[in-house]
């Protein structure tokens, strides 16, 4: 069986997760507790083994420990960023 590899945009949000956590010095195991999810989880998300919900997205930039978001202003969150992301939206014009 072939291994699953990680979307680049699972990746990229994940990161963005991972490096609010830090600039705020939570550990995963905290940030895990405040979720009510395991740290293992909170790790998969990070690394982009599992895509985070949007509703758990949510819940992640709204803690109050963030005092803020995840992707603050001064973090450029784009999915133009990701070499992979046309693949996943349709260019087709078949919307029109």
């Amino acid at each position: 069986m072939a291994k699953r590899v990680p979307n680049p945009i699972d990746k990229y949000v994940g990161s963005r997760v991972r490096m609010r956590r830090k600039m705020l010095g939570m550990s995963q195991e905290k940030l895990g507790d405040a979720l009510g999810i395991t740290f293992q989880q909170v790790q998969k998300y990070e690394n982009g083994t599992n895509r985070i919900s949007a509703s758990r997205l949510q819940q992640t930039v709204s803690h109050p420990a963030g005092s803020g978001a995840v992707f603050s202003p001064q973090i450029n969150f784009s999915i133009e960023e990701t070499t992979a992301s046309d693949q996943y939206f349709d260019h087709t014009g078949d919307d029109d």
